[in-house]
This record gives C-alpha cells, structure tokens and sequence, in this order.
C-alpha cells in the first residue's frame, strides 16, 4: 500500500536491469523500464528544477507506450548542458524528440508528435 500517493520503483538494480515504477498519485500509471546505462554524474552536474534531483550524463532506459519501445536518454552538450531526448520508430522510420529544458518537457514533446497528448490529459 501506498498510503502518500507517493511513486513507487520496485528492483534488484543493479542485478536486474528492469525497474517497476507504480504511481497512484493524481495521475495513475504503471510501467516497466529497463535500465540500459546508468550514467554517471560530471564534475558540474544540474539539477532538476522541483525536487532537485542530480541530473546523470549518458544516462539511458527503454520502456514502452502504448505499443511503442521507446529510448529515453540524457546526455550532457558541450556547455555542460542536459540533452533530454526520447527516440522510437514508426512505419520503419527512426524518430526523436529532444529537449533542453526537461524530461516532462520531452515526454509532453512526444505525446504531442504521437498525437496521444489530449488522450493521455483527458484520461489521467
């Protein structure tokens, strides 16, 4: 039981590269990611802005959506800035979206682009 509302994440990690993630706060949703490369935290690493969590380089997972393997990675430019990126394949093409801003940024990017973006609203 989750009495907080709070996420949940359940693992072996790292014996066992698949993480079950349960949140059964105001937006519902479980998921099974696989953790593909941990990353590591540079010298100057950013934060996130509201729960100020550390943010890895060459950080990346894979999960799917809605029948949709996508790749989610994190990777530092060259001015010490994260790269949050999320990449699929439809009809046999290779497609991404990217974001300078944040991961929530690059997800609602992905929705948008998979046209799931007023669903996944209307339906959380």
């Amino acid at each position: 039981m989750n009495p907080t509302n709070n996420p949940i994440e359940e693992s072996d990690y790292p014996n066992d590269p698949f993480i079950k993630y349960t949140n059964k706060g105001s937006i519902s949703n479980n998921f099974t990611y696989e953790v593909i490369n941990v990353g590591y935290y540079p010298e100057n690493y950013k934060i996130t802005r509201g729960s100020s969590h550390p943010i890895p380089d060459d950080y990346k997972i894979q999960t799917t959506f809605r029948k949709i393997t996508i790749t989610c990675s994190i990777n530092y430019n060259e001015n010490n800035s994260p790269i949050f990126q999320i990449d699929w394949s439809k009809d046999g093409e290779n497609l991404n979206v990217v974001s300078t801003k944040s991961a929530t940024e690059a997800t609602d990017l992905f929705l948008k682009v998979n046209q799931c973006y007023y669903y996944y609203f209307l339906n959380n």
